[in-house]
C-alpha cells in the first residue's frame, strides 16, 4: 500500500530510488522473524524428564536476554549523547531507555518460575510459590498480564488454565517467562487430553 502511494507522489523514479530502503526494511522484518523462530526452536521446547516435561527459561537464555537489553541501553545512550538535542527532546529517549531496564528486572524476578508437567499432574513455581496439583483438562487463552508489555493490546499474554478438583489453576505464561513455550506445552498436553 505504501508503494502505491509513493508511486502517486514521486512517480516510478522515486519508487526505484527508494527500493533499497524497502529491501532493508523487509530484510529487518525477516531477520526478526528468523530470530524468533530459532529462539523458540532452541529455548522453548522444555526439558524431558522420566515422568514428564519441565518448561522454564534457561539460564543461558536469560543471559542472552539481559545482554540484549544492556546492548540496547548502551546503543540508546550513545545515540542520545552523540546527538545535539534541546533539553526537552531528551525526555522520550531517556524514557525509552527505561523499558529494557524494566524488562531485565521482570526476567530477573521470575527467573526461577517453571511448570513441570506429567500425565494428570503439575508441579510448578510461580512468584516464589511452589505447589503440586492434579488436573484432568486444560485450556489456553489470551488475557491481560502483570508482566511488562509494550503491546497496545491488553490481552497479549497466553494463560494456561488447568482444571481438576477444586479451583482451577491459572498460569500467566508471560509473567513466568514462558510465553514462547505455549506451543511446546500444548503439544505435550494434547495427547493427555
Amino acid at each position: 500500500m505504501i508503494l502505491v502511494f509513493q508511486v502517486f507522489e514521486t512517480g516510478w523514479e522515486g519508487l526505484m530510488s527508494s527500493l533499497p530502503y524497502y529491501g532493508l526494511l523487509a530484510g529487518g522484518i525477516a531477520l526478526v522473524l528468523l530470530i524468533q523462530f530459532v529462539w523458540r526452536l532452541i529455548f522453548c521446547q522444555g526439558v524431558s524428564l522420566p515422568e514428564g516435561k519441565r518448561f522454564e527459561l534457561s539460564t543461558f537464555a536469560e543471559v542472552i536476554l539481559h545482554s540484549f537489553n544492556v546492548a540496547t541501553i548502551a546503543g540508546m545512550i550513545y545515540a542520545i549523547s552523540a546527538s545535539s538535542l534541546k533539553w526537552y527532546e531528551y525526555i522520550m529517549p531517556v524514557l525509552m531507555c527505561l523499558l529494557p531496564i524494566a524488562s531485565s528486572i521482570n526476567f530477573f524476578l521470575n527467573r526461577k518460575d517453571f511448570i513441570e508437567l506429567a500425565p494428570g499432574k503439575v508441579m510448578f513455581m510461580d512468584n516464589g510459590k511452589m505447589a503440586n496439583k492434579e488436573f484432568k483438562s486444560f485450556e489456553f487463552y489470551l488475557a491481560e498480564t502483570d508482566a511488562l508489555s509494550t503491546s497496545f493490546s491488553k490481552a497479549n499474554s497466553w494463560h494456561l488454565q488447568l482444571f481438576g478438583r477444586g479451583k482451577a489453576q491459572i498460569f500467566d505464561l508471560k509473567n513466568m517467562n514462558l510465553n514462547g513455550h505455549k506451543k511446546a506445552i500444548e503439544q505435550y498436553l494434547n495427547p493427555i487430553k
